[in-house]
């Protein structure tokens, strides 16, 4: 977030020190207006405008201070352990090389720094990102990380780099700052899903064998196998002696050769409706022979 100007308390202190600068604060110092060199070997701002100032207070020590002016200021820190402070607009400081111990508070869009990134190594603070030497024993600069859409930019070799805060974890460039000691950045973790290949299952044919029982009819006995022709029962000689075939009493299909299988060795005595067949007293009335038992 960008912090509107000064608060009233450090405005006050710097006026103060720049007022009584030599005799009260001792040492050298002075004020930057309007683009003019500010202290003597704190840094210099490039092209403030007209109505940006820029106070440093108290220079060539470990606890100068330098308070930008409103507007895009660009600040070159050229001394070690100095604390920069940005104001209103688009504020960008570059660390000269060799320059160690600089601070900067949360107005301070981007920081740039000499060498490539993986010259450095980085610590996370809170919500406040420490970049120090290769080795992590000297602290070049700090700075509190902005919680806006892009977080505070860090350039090296003219590459930017955000650093940005979310759910208590820093990230640089999107690798991870580490919390515990100043080392090199790591890969952020990557969630991945796997997803099985489809499997194809080939199932072995399998023959089922079936027990299928055939029944072999025998073949039709000829007439005159299983009884005489005519059969000897009842009064079959009587009407063959008649001349009367066995169609006129069985009905069509029977002869002395040929039967009708479908009424033939059925357990039934099956004859004709127009002989008058009486099964109960085993008699029959027609125009033949009028009634006469079987």
């Amino acid at each position: 977030m960008k912090r509107q100007g000064w608060k009233i308390s450090e405005f006050v202190i710097a006026s103060i020190c720049i007022v009584t600068l030599i005799s009260a604060c001792g040492g050298d110092g002075g004020s930057n207006i309007a683009g003019s060199t500010s202290g003597s070997g704190i840094g210099t701002v490039s092209d403030p405008g007209s109505n940006k100032v820029v106070h440093a207070v108290v220079s060539n020590t470990s606890k100068a201070k330098v308070f930008l002016g409103a507007g895009d200021d660009i600040f070159t820190a050229s001394n070690n352990g100095i604390t920069v402070y940005g104001n209103s607009g688009n504020d960008a400081v570059t660390i000269a090389s060799g320059v160690t111990g600089v601070t900067l508070d949360q107005n301070i869009e981007s920081i740039s720094f000499s060498g490539a990134s993986s010259s450095y190594t980085y610590k996370q603070s809170g919500n406040v990102i420490n970049v120090y030497d290769s080795t992590g024993a000297s602290l070049i600069a700090k700075s509190t990380v902005q919680d806006d859409s892009n977080g505070t930019v860090l350039t090296f070799d003219s590459l930017p780099a955000s650093a940005m805060l979310a759910g208590g974890v820093m990230t640089l460039g999107g690798k991870i700052v580490s919390s515990t000691a100043a080392g090199g950045l790591t890969d952020a973790p990557i969630t991945t899903t796997t997803i099985s290949a489809p499997t194809t299952t080939t199932l072995a044919p399998t023959t089922t064998t079936a027990s299928v029982t055939t029944t072999t009819l025998a073949p039709a006995a000829a007439c005159g196998s299983c009884h005489a022709i005519p059969p000897a029962t009842g009064q079959h000689a009587f009407h063959t002696n008649k001349r009367i075939g066995c169609v006129t009493c069985h009905g069509s299909g029977y002869s002395s050769t040929t039967v009708n299988t479908a009424t033939h060795n059925n357990g039934n005595v099956d004859l004709s409706s127009s002989i008058g067949w009486n099964a109960t007293s085993s008699s029959c009335s027609n125009s033949c022979h009028g009634s006469n038992a079987w």
